[in-house]
């Protein structure tokens, strides 16, 4: 599935070394895990995961010749509702993550209610979603993360 330079794949073993290094740099907390144990770790979460039916991304941009890993997308589905949860690498531009936001949501939202709760710091990245028509904001929920509430999104 490829547009403008970016696309995204089921996320495969090959990737963890990417995934590894995006931890090591802060993107994930894993504490004083080593490698193996993280490679551990994440491959017991994607497998219970896809035992719920979920699924798990590796969101791809093209940057020169070549192309990079920019981020992780793990979602979760209930009933017929999508929860995605993105996480980027520090390679990312802002235009990547609107391009694979963009193309992640028109996707996810032909079939499902896209529902995606999000802390207050990241919220500017999801107003300006809204400006395209895809989700809208629609309340906040009270100590949904450890350190505070989460502003509701959905797809329209």
């Amino acid at each position: 599935m490829e547009s403008r330079g970016i696309s995204y794949e089921p996320v495969e073993y090959r990737h963890f070394p990417y995934i590894w290094a995006a931890a090591k740099r802060g993107v994930f907390d894993i504490g004083e895990a080593t490698a193996d144990e993280f490679k551990g770790e994440l491959s017991q979460l994607l497998a219970d995961l896809m035992e719920k039916g979920g699924e798990g991304y590796i969101g791809i941009a093209k940057k020169g010749d070549r192309e990079i890993p920019v981020c992780l997308c793990l979602i979760e589905y209930q009933q017929s509702r999508a929860y995605p949860n993105v996480w980027w690498f520090p390679e990312a531009t802002a235009r990547n993550k609107i391009e694979l936001s963009v193309k992640f949501l028109i996707e996810l939202k032909a079939d499902f209610l896209v529902l995606i709760p999000v802390q207050e710091r990241e919220v500017a990245h999801f107003f300006h979603l809204c400006k395209y028509g895809l989700i809208r904001k629609v309340g906040t929920i009270r100590e949904y993360f450890p350190d505070g509430k989460a502003v509701l999104f959905q797809s329209v």
